[in-house]
């Protein structure tokens, strides 16, 4: 079950965790614009039209080989303290409705 409020879910069995990107049109490299992104005016995606994942997967600012990234379904949860095995990223498309699975990230 995915959890409106924070956009993830945590399988404790499996230490497994859900969570929910901002929807991109160029794999998580940069902006997309506003196409397929929430339609709810009070997200921060339908303020602004974006989201701070979308640089996810831009290696140009990778530092000594490693990858920094700012996820806002980890940053605003309890996930942080539970030191999840996975972390399953996916995306929803708003204008077809499509769930996307982007990336897992093993511990």
């Amino acid at each position: 079950m995915i959890h409106e409020e924070y956009k993830f879910t945590v399988d404790n069995n499996k230490q497994l965790v859900y969570t929910r990107l901002t929807f991109n049109s160029n794999n998580w490299k940069k902006l997309s614009g506003k196409e397929g992104k929430s339609n709810n005016p009070n997200s921060f995606e339908g303020k602004y039209h974006f989201g701070f994942e979308e640089w996810l997967f831009n290696e140009s600012t990778l530092i000594n080989v490693k990858k920094y990234a700012f996820i806002q379904g980890v940053a605003s949860s309890s996930i942080k303290r539970k030191s999840p095995k996975e972390l399953i990223l996916f995306a929803i498309n708003s204008i077809i409705k499509e769930r996307l699975h982007i990336a897992t990230i093993k511990k």
